[in-house]
């Protein structure tokens, strides 16, 4: 079985990014043509930060997210609802902060693909979020599970 444990695409922060711009991400992440009626999208409840995909067919027990990097101390990105990010202007990424993302697909979810880190790309652009640096190499989103 193959699985993604990799580092993903890094941003910048060109203006604070808020709890409410999150909220807006996932949501245009969620109505995109890939994902529509598949796959929801909503904040990791842990201190790194990041996005989580939570699927349809969710019986699986898949785990697929975009891990931020995050440090608690610096950061506001604690477990609140969902539904208290939307509207909500308290800053979880302050501006000019590189986030190198990493990227996780396990327990048979979708491998992460070039085209799917290209729709990520575009959808943090709109909340202020540049990508900057290499885009991973292909062969660095799967790897095989061993048997020993």
């Amino acid at each position: 079985m193959f699985y993604t444990y990799s580092r993903g695409l890094s941003f910048k922060a060109v203006n604070d990014i808020t709890r409410g711009d999150i909220y807006y991400a996932c949501k245009q992440l969620g109505v995109h043509a890939n994902y529509r009626g598949k796959v929801s999208f909503k904040p990791v409840p842990d201190s790194t930060g990041g996005i989580e995909y939570s699927f349809s067919d969710d019986a699986k027990g898949r785990v697929k997210a975009v891990s931020f990097g995050l440090n608690d101390k610096l950061d506001r990105w604690d477990d609140v609802s969902f539904d208290e990010w939307e509207k909500n202007n308290e800053v979880v990424i302050k501006s000019d902060r590189n986030i190198h993302t990493f990227l996780k697909s396990l327990n048979g979810a979708p491998l992460f693909t070039l085209e799917e880190l290209e729709i990520w790309d575009n959808c943090f652009k709109t909340i202020g979020l540049t990508q900057y640096g290499n885009y991973p190499e292909i062969t660095d989103l799967y790897t095989c599970e061993r048997k020993y």
